[in-house]
């Protein structure tokens, strides 16, 4: 059966007042849209009479201009006197591809319109009774709840009187116990203090017993320094000495007792040295250098630091070259080098160096002594004045090293590395040695206190010497 219907022209609908059956009327518009970028709309405007909520119920049948058709069930929920516009975005508008269904449309038939009044609109009246029914029995159970809470606040009272009393009677107790805690801390923080201070003050004394000291030693070899002299010699064998002064960054395994932690530092610090070399075959295209050497070094001029590094050792060094005196050789060495040492920091006076008081109490401890081979070679350029009896040259090479540490009761990873090293001699009178570690992961000296409590951390090794040469024979 077919309510109305109505074509494309004219395209649109206007039925007012449709009664739907059981008193309910409503008014409705449609419209049959133009085709828009390959799709079509019916959009449809419902305007519910009724001062009840609805479901409304409707069937439409499109006719195609291709002579098909097709039908579409509706439904939508209206409140009362609701006005409800399907446009083209709206779910419950007809819209069709028309290129897929191969036409327009022409005619829209409203075949069928149902409403139903919305169920909860029926017990709406029957809801309104109950909850007049249960806010009776609610104030009911409200006076007497108020009654027993009466009663029941008048018991909490009198144990609220009770339970005051003793609470203010347990105040007065924590309260001196507190002023007491208090007496105590203080006294244990000035007995704390004075050991503070008493080790900073130790630390200073140190700290300035290794300036002077370091400082005496610079001056002994800057002094000596000056009153030795060097020379350039084509004799078959020589002897020399080399007095200088430097600085070694040296990798170590540090522990703080205090917080059980072991973890790596560097020693930075100045230091002396002294060695001994004898030239054999001097007068060859093939020579031989002997040398022994020995160091010491202090943590001066770094406040909060102090300590003592040493190292001795000897070296072999084969030179090869067309002759004594060509400008290019090469060279083989070969050394072994003990090193050693103690290095102490204390944070809290670093920081009193400065004018700051703390009390972090970081006390870093470290006790190392290692073997250390050296194997390498590489280029020597010579610069040789026979007239003046001057020599320069410029020696660069790189060395394998190998550690041998007796102590190491935890092994940790390191590397072999490489380790670079170059020399300048500057005419017989001074020279320059650098040595840099290539390894980012250099051995570390020292005891591991607390192996399950280790970090472990990559450093390099470096050292910068400057030399004076004196001549023995």
């Amino acid at each position: 059966m077919i309510l109305t219907a109505f074509a494309q022209y004219p395209k649109k609908l206007a039925w007012n007042n449709a009664h739907i059956g059981n008193g309910v009327y409503f008014t409705i518009k449609a419209e049959i849209g133009e085709p828009s970028t390959g799709m079509q709309y019916v959009t449809y405007q419902f305007t519910n009479h009724s001062s009840s909520d609805l479901w409304l119920y409707w069937t439409t049948t499109l006719v195609l201009s291709n002579g098909s058709k097709i039908d579409n069930r509706h439904e939508w929920k209206f409140k009362g006197g609701q006005t409800v516009g399907m446009g083209w975005a709206h779910t419950e508008s007809d819209v069709i591809d028309t290129k897929q269904k191969g036409g327009k449309i022409t005619n829209v038939l409203i075949n069928s319109i149902r409403a139903e009044i919305d169920r909860n609109e029926n017990t709406k009246k029957q809801q309104k009774a109950e909850e007049n029914l249960k806010r009776k029995e609610e104030e009911k159970e409200k006076q007497v709840k108020t009654e027993a809470a009466q009663r029941e606040k008048e018991e909490k009272e009198k144990q609220a009187t009770e339970k005051k009393k003793n609470e203010e009677q347990a105040k007065i107790k924590v309260e001196e116990e507190r002023l007491a805690a208090a007496e105590l801390k203080r006294e244990q923080d000035s007995i704390n203090n004075e050991i503070r201070k008493q080790r900073v003050e130790s630390v200073k004394k140190a700290d300035d017993a290794e300036n002077v000291a370091m400082a005496a030693s610079a001056g002994a070899v800057v002094g000596i320094a000056a009153l030795i002299e060097d020379h350039w010699t084509n004799k078959p064998s020589f002897a020399k000495f080399y007095l200088g002064l430097g600085l070694e960054h040296i990798p170590l395994i540090v522990n703080n007792d205090n917080n059980k932690v072991s973890t790596i530092d560097v020693s930075s610090h100045p230091i002396a040295q002294g060695s001994l070399k004898w030239g054999i075959l001097n007068n060859k295209g093939i020579s031989l250098h002997l040398s022994g050497s020995g160091s010491y070094g202090m943590n001066a001029l770094t406040p909060g630091t102090n300590g003592l590094h040493w190292s001795y050792g000897g070296t072999a060094t084969l030179l090869l070259g067309a002759s004594a005196n060509a400008r290019f050789k090469l060279f083989g060495e070969a050394q072994e080098l003990i090193r050693g040492g103690e290095y102490n920091y204390d944070s809290d006076a670093a920081n009193a160096s400065i004018g700051l008081s703390s009390d972090y109490s970081i006390i870093r401890n470290a006790s190392y002594s290692y073997q250390v081979d050296r194997f390498g070679g590489g280029i020597q350029l010579n610069w040789i004045n026979e007239a003046e009896r001057k020599e320069s040259y410029l020696r660069l090479g790189a060395f394998i090293e190998k550690f041998n540490d007796s102590n190491r009761h935890f092994e940790i990873s390191y590397e072999d590395g490489l380790l670079l090293s170059a020399q300048i001699l500057f005419s017989s009178y001074l020279l320059l040695d650098v040595n840099y570690s290539l390894s980012k992961d250099y051995y570390k000296g020292g005891a591991i206190e607390y192996p399950n409590n280790f970090t472990n951390d990559s450093k390099q090794y470096f050292s910068i010497r400057l030399f004076k040469t004196g001549w023995i024979f």
